[in-house]
């Protein structure tokens, strides 16, 4: 059911006209032809009691793009439901979602502080899938 409701709700997030996102990676090789946004995706499962570190986590990743000039990514964060639209957001997984990541035309530079995010990130939480995705333009 768990995986159901993630798989749901990561749906329904592609219907929306802002996409929540996170991720420290690039997009897919320009061999893949991507007539929407490219995003990637990822399902984190989050260590017991670290969802406000995760949540820090994310803070950083997005402060860290803006810092080094990199405007048009978003970077989000979305709670999943536990078991249903009224039960409580989950403890332990999250989807992330970078919507528009840097290409290999502009790579990242894995500074001090880079490094840093991604340390919260591996502290808080243990990565369990990762989706490179084509958001679909909105009509």
């Amino acid at each position: 059911m768990r995986k159901f409701m993630s798989l749901f709700v990561l749906a329904t997030l592609f219907l929306l006209p802002t996409i929540p996102v996170q991720s420290q990676t690039t997009a897919p090789p320009a061999s893949i032809s991507c007539d929407g946004t490219p995003a990637a995706v990822r399902v984190s499962e989050i260590k017991p009691g670290m969802m406000a570190d995760f949540l820090k986590a994310v803070d950083a990743h997005r402060a860290w793009y803006r810092a080094h000039g990199f405007t048009a990514n978003q970077i989000y964060a979305s709670r999943v439901y536990d078991q249903g639209p009224n039960a409580p957001f989950s403890e332990t997984e999250v989807l992330t979602f970078h919507v528009n990541p840097p290409t290999a035309s502009r790579p990242v530079e894995q500074d001090d502080a880079y490094k840093a995010f991604v340390k919260m990130y591996r502290d808080t939480s243990s990565l369990k899938n990762e989706y490179r995705i084509c958001m679909p333009k909105q009509p």
